[in-house]
């Protein structure tokens, strides 16, 4: 599953997406099978080795590459703090 939010470039005429990415896992399956649909967050988190991704790590990605400014990146981060955690 790929959750995608559209936040204006560091150019101020375009829009880059900030994409959050849920692979389907035994875990992630059985989680949600089991009614623990609210584990999902922690599942992105820690499944970056098999290509998940959280909105904070795209956002911080997307600064990185110049992309998008860090004033935007906060203005569309869900957790503030931390995506400032992830940039220090």
């Amino acid at each position: 599953m790929v959750a995608q939010r559209l936040v204006p470039a560091a150019n101020n005429h375009d829009r880059v997406p900030a994409l959050e990415k849920l692979i389907v896992t035994h875990v992630v399956a059985n989680s949600n099978k089991d009614g623990y649909e609210h584990h999902m967050q922690s599942a992105i988190q820690t499944g970056a080795t098999v290509g998940m991704n959280t909105l904070k790590r795209s956002l911080a990605a997307l600064i990185g590459t110049g992309e998008i400014t860090r004033e935007t990146a906060f203005r569309y981060a869900i957790d503030q703090q931390a995506l400032l955690k992830l940039l220090q």
